[in-house]
């Protein structure tokens, strides 16, 4: 019994001792920490402001960073924009091998080949320019001449003879030298007449018999006009030989039309000395 006894002690004494380290152990581990914690949340005066000037000199760093990136991406778009303007300044020169600059233009022989072509083109567009315009001034004067026979054949159905006008009057001499000045007060007509060939134009009515004006051989051999008491003729001042071949070869064909351009008494027209004179109608 008394074996048994001393074990029991033994083992107790031993438990509480075990149960003292295991205690101081887990009290010495708790007052660490405490401190551990207790440093880090309390600091001493001089620690905050060390904390403060790092936290400064941070925020001024960062702004000088960005300041700098500021001037940075500044100085690149001048730098761009510097460059466009030495680049524009300078599409007429190049560089050659030897780093010296060279005026860059056309060779002799590039001149040359431009100025034949430019050459061979006027020689093609030049005739065909000045045809189509002396066209477009014969047309004109047809245009007109068609327009002057409507008016005056109006005019003739109206009044019953070229000479009258309103009321039956006889028209006066001034107005039969500018007939068609006339046609434009009766609203036949809507300008006077006039021509793209000559200097001045005229629509005139003239009487008959003798050479009935310019003396018109309608038919080509005789006078017709001989018989009409009255003619009615534009006239035209100040043609050149070739306008007036050109009207003539126009309104009466290639069998009235004359070999020679300075003079023709063939037809509808009467040209002489640059006076184209063109028979509209007679009565």
């Amino acid at each position: 019994m008394n074996g048994k006894h001393n074990m029991q002690a033994a083992v107790e004494n031993d438990f509480r001792v075990m149960t003292g380290l295991m205690g101081s152990f887990i009290h010495a581990a708790i007052c660490d920490d405490l401190k551990v914690t207790y440093a880090s949340c309390v600091r001493k005066p001089g620690q905050r402001e060390k904390s403060g000037l790092r936290s400064r000199k941070q925020q001024q760093e960062q702004q000088k960073a960005v300041k700098t990136k500021k001037q940075t991406k500044t100085a690149v778009l001048n730098g761009n924009k510097n460059n466009n303007k030495q680049k524009h300044m300078k599409t007429n020169i190049i560089l050659n091998t030897n780093g010296k600059r060279q005026a860059s233009g056309f060779t002799l022989i590039e001149m040359i080949g431009v100025l034949a072509v430019i050459a061979i083109l006027a020689a093609l567009l030049i005739p065909k320019v000045t045809s189509a315009i002396s066209d477009a001034k014969i047309n004109n004067t047809l245009g007109a001449y068609e327009a002057l026979k409507t008016a005056v054949t109006d005019h003739y159905a109206k009044y019953n003879g070229f000479q009258l006008t309103t009321g039956g009057a006889t028209c006066t001499t001034n107005q039969l030298a500018s007939y068609d000045n006339l046609l434009m007060q009766e609203g036949l007509m809507d300008k006077p007449f006039s021509s793209k060939i000559g200097t001045n134009a005229v629509l005139q009515v003239v009487a008959g018999g003798g050479n009935g004006g310019a003396g018109y051989k309608l038919d080509g051999t005789n006078v017709l006009t001989t018989n009409m008491t009255w003619v009615v003729e534009a006239v035209i001042y100040g043609v050149a030989a070739q306008d007036a071949y050109d009207v003539s070869a126009r309104l009466d064909g290639p069998a009235l039309t004359p070999l020679n351009p300075a003079t023709d008494t063939q037809g509808r027209c009467a040209f002489s000395n640059g006076t184209l004179s063109l028979f509209v109608t007679g009565r």
